[in-house]
């Protein structure tokens, strides 16, 4: 959603109209939409001023502003945390963490409240609850446990969800229902309580829940099902738990997995290697295919087949030696990378995008981490403050340019004017002594007079003759202009198509460089040095635009 957006409108309503019915629920509201923006600390403050509203409106809002609030205390792991690779369950997975030191156990994230900001939410908490407010009911319960109060939480979801009801039952609070079962059944198998987890789990498995999140609960539900029957060394009945998860499931991997473990334990090679070619079919680029096809060899290991996992350890070996020599060459040639990135990062920083210089691939994991994102739009940014500084740097030369002719005056309004009635003034006295001088030719006479007069009507005639007329040494300052002129047009024509050309032989060159035997550390270096000659010609063009454009001045 537009979160943006929504906080912008309630914000307007909780500042500009704070007296009206609707300020309390824009109050919580502006809460909703900032904590997906990542400002807890300052939602924490709308709903800490919800919960001391004592307005008739307020009271309805009360139990999920607790809510919101233990959400903050402990926050929800974002969507997919889950099928990270690495979180598995699987014994070589803990017994790698414990040969390393690492703790085995995942803790639940902590939040920016203080302990005694949670202990107040919990007894606002308890003085809240009531069978008709599910979402308050949840956040206190799955609070409860993952703080380590089980048998607490164990029943205030139950209260929610009660063992003797069908999970699926429509009505007010179903979409609660699925999702408390599956944490108190979590807390009761915390407790240490196996078998009655195990029943809890069954439970869950039997509801055929309409929403997507809910139907993934259920799969996790038959996950934790084949895990404990794997601990209690049921390996047909965990196997056939760990089957009922469908291909179309975001689990099927980690369940297949895990599925190869536990025929592992049980003996059954042969299965367990068919599980892991299929795991290696469903996804053959997966973060854990160097994992399945190292524990393939170990499978032959355990059945006597030691020249089988040879073959299977040196056909590993052959894959991560050709990734550390593609790994190798991209490190020698991390220089000139850099230079041919930076090349293309400084050319238009104004308009850069992650899009135009990673592969198509990388472009949604590279937004996802906020140092690129933010890189992007600082490269933005700078790129707008240098085009700005380029224009003001133009103006203040053409102001200078200006301000340095010999008619400074005539730059302002009011000089203007005044320079213009001088120059009336001038010429008003100009006629007089001409009149003067016309007044007293008729008492002289001679050829020096004559000559005097001949000179003054030519020189009369050039005033008087309008201006714009044939001027030898004006023309050929034009003609030189347009020159210059078409000089810059075209060296911007040869620099776009060399810039096209460019473009075209990387575009070539990213398609189709996996196919190709060429030399790509001289390949980059090549492609770096032609973006800087093209960065000189359109220093050149550029140079000879404001050489025109002061000649037209």
């Amino acid at each position: 959603g537009d979160y943006e957006g929504a906080a912008i409108s309630f914000l307007d309503i909780v500042e500009n109209h704070p007296s009206s019915q609707a300020a309390i629920e824009a109050t919580f509201y502006l809460g909703e939409a900032i904590v997906p923006l990542g400002m807890e600390k300052w939602a924490f403050e709308l709903y800490i001023k919800v919960l001391s509203d004592s307005r008739g409106d307020a009271k309805r809002l009360k139990h999920l502003a607790v809510a919101r609030l233990l959400d903050l205390a402990v926050p929800r792991r974002e969507s997919g945390f889950a099928r990270r690779p690495g979180l598995s369950a699987t014994p070589e997975a803990r017994a790698r963490l414990q040969a390393m030191g690492l703790p085995t156990t995942m803790e639940p994230p902590r939040g920016k409240l203080r302990g005694a900001d949670v202990e107040r939410l919990a007894r606002w908490a308890e003085s809240l609850l009531a069978k008709d407010r599910y979402e308050l009911s949840y956040a206190y319960g799955r609070h409860l446990y993952l703080t380590g109060n089980h048998d607490r939480a164990i029943a205030v979801l139950d209260a929610m969800s009660p063992v003797d009801i069908p999970i699926t039952r429509g009505g007010q609070g179903a979409k609660w229902r699925v999702r408390a079962a599956y944490v108190a059944a979590s807390a009761v198998l915390a407790a240490g309580e196996p078998e009655v987890a195990l029943d809890r789990f069954i439970r869950i498995t039997r509801a055929n829940p309409p929403d997507q999140r809910d139907r993934q609960i259920v799969e996790l539900a038959w996950m934790a099902t084949a895990r404990i029957r794997h601990d209690q060394g049921e390996v047909d009945e965990a196997v056939k738990a760990y089957r009922r998860i469908g291909r179309d499931s975001p689990y099927f991997p980690e369940a297949m997995y895990e599925t190869a473990w536990t025929l592992m334990a049980a003996q059954q090679y042969d299965q367990a290697v068919q599980a892991l070619d299929l795991l290696l079919v469903y996804d053959p680029d997966s973060p854990i295919a160097g994992e399945i096809k190292h524990l393939r060899g170990k499978v032959r290991i355990q059945q006597r087949d030691y020249q089988g996992a040879e073959e299977q350890f040196l056909a590993l070996r052959r894959e991560f030696d050709r990734l550390a020599t593609h790994l190798g060459s991209k490190l020698q040639s991390k220089g000139d990378a850099t230079a041919y990135f930076a090349a293309v990062v400084g050319e238009d920083m104004e308009h850069f995008s992650l899009d135009a210089l990673l592969p198509v691939g990388a472009v949604p994991v590279a937004r996802a981490l906020p140092r690129a994102a933010h890189a992007e739009a600082i490269a933005g940014e700078v790129g707008a403050l240098d085009r700005e500084l380029a224009d003001l740097q133009s103006l203040l030369r053409h102001m200078e340019e200006a301000v340095n002719v010999p008619h400074k005056a005539k730059l302002f309004n009011d000089f203007a004017a005044h320079v213009a009635g001088i120059d009336a003034g001038a010429k008003d006295v100009v006629e007089v002594q001409e009149r003067l001088v016309a007044r007293m030719s008729l008492s002289a006479r001679g050829e020096g007079l004559d000559r005097l007069e001949s000179e003054r009507r030519a020189l009369r005639e050039r005033l008087d003759a309008p201006r714009g007329g044939a001027n030898p040494a004006r023309e050929r300052a034009v003609e030189a202009v347009q020159e210059l002129e078409q000089d810059a047009h075209k060296l911007e024509l040869t620099v776009g198509q060399l810039r096209a050309q460019l473009v075209a032989t990387e575009r070539y060159y990213e398609q189709t460089r996996a196919e190709q035997k060429i030399d790509h550390q001289a390949f980059l270096t090549q492609a770096a040095q032609l973006r800087d000659e093209i960065a000189g010609l359109e220093t050149q063009a550029a140079d000879l635009r404001r050489r025109v454009g002061r000649a037209r001045a």
